[in-house]
């Protein structure tokens, strides 16, 4: 029995802040004609969000531009064997291919992807709601928290970085910084981001390149990161201080989650994937529909949750184009 599971937010009210979740288990009977619409079962458990950062890498978030909107990454290889819907994707070779819109799919080689705007990952412009699980994406896929995602940039701070340290000292405010922030300022490499910070410091991710006291700006990131020791490693996509688009309009979203594939040991029907939220806030009175859940070999074949109003109570969704309500 082949697990794998999600982790959903435990409300919508306004500005979340509590870093508990509720974690959704899906199990599948792992077999060569393996449906995701078949073969997985849910419960659900709680947990905590526990943001991360990779190691070795100096500017992680540099995958995307700094304003991403609909796009896809095709460079991340998988960092053990991997087994999703009755498929083998081995270490080195098997990929994802990730949407900025919440979701990846899963490809042994390079994928080529599809789906990276309307129709695809969401309905329109003026319409946030996701389709992955339904629309002209990529097939064998998991989404997160699928919708119309957009990078955003917060208020400014100052603070003190010099050349060849990765510390910025005196900061002015933290209010907008959060481990795997990202960073953009003067004599600060593209794609840095946050690593940690306290006590008037932030560390960086990678060395300034000047000296410099001019005004940073705080972004919107995505990035994967391994974490763990082998064989019960976890490799992790997560996105940070994310927001719906239609950037002017929309000032207080800040939406923080992470996709896991855990390695549960090297033994197949012991790994298990999860989506985990952390802070999931929105600030104008509007609804927007997300799809939570895995997509098959066709979109025909999916297994996903549906709500309009509870996460913690989701049901079983009968239809790939239903969803899982968020609203303030």
């Amino acid at each position: 029995m082949k697990k794998l599971s999600l982790a959903l937010p435990t409300a919508f009210l306004t500005r979340i802040k509590t870093s508990f979740i509720i974690s959704l288990l899906l199990s599948i009977n792992f077999s060569a004609y393996t449906q995701v619409s078949t073969y997985y079962s849910f419960s659900q458990s709680s947990g905590t969000y526990t943001p991360g950062t990779p190691t070795g890498v100096s500017t992680p978030a540099a995958i995307f531009p700094t304003n991403w909107d609909d796009l896809a990454y095709t460079g991340y290889t998988l960092p053990f064997n991997f087994n999703f819907n009755g498929t083998l994707y081995p270490a080195g070779t098997g990929a994802i291919g990730l949407d900025t819109d919440g979701w990846f799919c899963f490809s042994n080689g390079m994928p080529t992807m599809s789906g990276q705007a309307g129709g695809g990952s969401w309905i329109s412009i003026s319409d946030h709601t996701g389709v992955y699980l339904y629309g002209t994406g990529n097939n064998n896929g998991f989404a997160g928290f699928n919708a119309d995602l957009n990078a955003q940039s917060l208020p400014t701070f100052t603070g003190s970085r010099t050349s060849g340290s990765n510390t910025i000292s005196s900061v002015s405010s933290f209010a907008n910084i959060q481990i795997g922030t990202r960073l953009f300022g003067t004599g600060i490499p593209d794609g840095t981001i946050v690593t940690a910070f306290g006590g008037g410091t932030i560390t960086m991710s990678a060395n300034a390149t000047v000296n410099s006291n001019a005004a940073i700006i705080p972004m919107s990131s995505i990035f994967a990161f391994t974490r763990g020791t082998a064989p019960n490693r976890q490799f992790v996509v997560q996105w940070t201080q994310a927001k719906r688009y239609n950037s002017t309009a929309i000032t207080g979203d800040n939406f923080n989650l992470q996709m896991i594939l855990n390695e549960g040991g090297g033994v197949a029907n012991l790994q298990t994937l999860q989506v985990v939220y952390g802070g999931m806030a929105a600030s104008v009175p509007d609804i927007l529909e997300t799809q939570v859940g895995l997509r098959g070999a066709a979109s025909a074949y999916f297994n996903a949750r549906t709500s309009i109003n509870n996460w913690s109570a989701t049901t079983a969704a009968t239809a790939n184009t239903d969803h899982v309500r968020f609203r303030n």
